[in-house]
């Protein structure tokens, strides 16, 4: 529990100490998933976390937090099936779909473990996650 306080924490300072548009935009990636093109930024080393942006927004507005995050984490920062530059298919978007969507991108980005970190739309996604998950260890 303390390491997620003190990620948290990071997150935090990040989010208030780095004035919002200092630095320069990483580079676009695009991957395709399930036949979709989907636009990233994958920045940084170290431990992975996949930050998720919400309802009506993009992976751009994860901007000011990246830079002081990659210096201790591997950033994935998608733009998720429908928003952004992502592509935006006519499909049922439900919350399976993007859960879907998500475990298929960290597939075949080879990631197998990852810490999630979302706001709004995202966090019913990282519910739904957790409880999958945990009904599958079981």
């Amino acid at each position: 529990m303390r390491g997620k306080k003190a990620f948290g924490l990071i997150l935090l300072l990040a989010v208030f100490a780095v004035p919002a548009f200092g630095q320069g935009q990483p580079p676009d990636k695009t991957i395709s998933v399930f036949g979709q093109t989907i636009h990233y930024f994958d920045m940084g080393s170290g431990p992975v976390v996949v930050l998720l942006h919400g309802l009506g927004s993009r992976k751009d507005d994860w901007l000011p937090v990246l830079e002081p995050m990659a210096q201790k984490y591997r950033l994935l920062v998608p733009d998720q099936i429908g928003f952004g530059k992502s592509d935006k298919p006519l499909l049922d978007y439900s919350v399976q779909t993007y859960v879907d969507f998500l475990n298929e991108f960290l597939r075949q980005l080879k990631v197998e473990k990852a810490s999630l970190v979302g706001e709004s739309l995202a966090d019913g996604l990282l519910r739904f996650t957790r409880r999958r998950s945990a009904a599958t260890r079981t």
